[in-house]
Parts: structure tokens; C-alpha cells; sequence
């Protein structure tokens, strides 16, 4: 896997119920995502990257729509996976000072 956007997963997340938008609103502790690769892992055609768990199949589709375009899977070797992983990056990108 060569990228995952953590905002598209984490809406996805909520849309099954594992967050809340308001205080009085329940959280589903069944709800979320389990992640099976992460980006720089090599993955294989029909392995499973993600399982979505929730309490109510209706909040699935919605879930999904989060996802479209939030991961991509980019051919090449495992040296070059590698030397993409978020292992190989830096911690700081840039410094802002004022």
C-alpha cells in the first residue's frame, strides 16, 4: 500500500459509529476499522487491506463512500516499498518558526 489518508478512515470510523458528533450520542464499541497493511507494506491481488465493523449494516455503504480515493496501491518492488514506507521518512517535515 503506498498511501492511507487518516482523515478519509477516521470519518469512515465515525460514520459506523465509533465516534459521536455530540456528547449525548452513543458510541458503538463494535463500530470501526481494522487496518490489515499499512503504507510501504507489500500487499498481494485479493488481500485484504481493511475490515469495516459495525452494529447495523445500514452505516456500511456510507462508510465506504469515505473511503473511495483514501488508499492507494502503487506497483513496484519490495526494495521500493521499502524505501517508501513511513519508517524511511522523516518525523519533521519542515520547521515553521515566525
Amino acid at each position: 500500500m503506498s498511501r492511507l489518508d487518516a482523515w478519509d478512515f477516521g470519518v469512515a470510523a465515525w460514520r459506523l459509529g465509533a465516534g459521536r458528533a455530540r456528547p449525548q450520542d452513543p458510541v458503538v464499541h463494535a463500530a470501526g476499522i481494522d487496518l490489515h497493511v499499512k503504507p510501504g507494506d507489500i500487499v498481494a491481488a485479493g488481500q485484504p487491506l481493511f475490515t469495516l465493523g459495525a452494529d447495523d449494516a445500514a452505516r456500511i455503504p456510507r462508510a465506504l463512500q469515505s473511503l473511495e480515493g483514501a488508499w492507494d496501491i502503487t506497483p513496484g518492488t519490495a526494495e521500493q516499498a521499502a524505501a517508501t514506507s513511513p519508517a524511511h521518512r522523516p518525523i519533521v517535515i519542515e520547521r515553521i518558526t515566525a
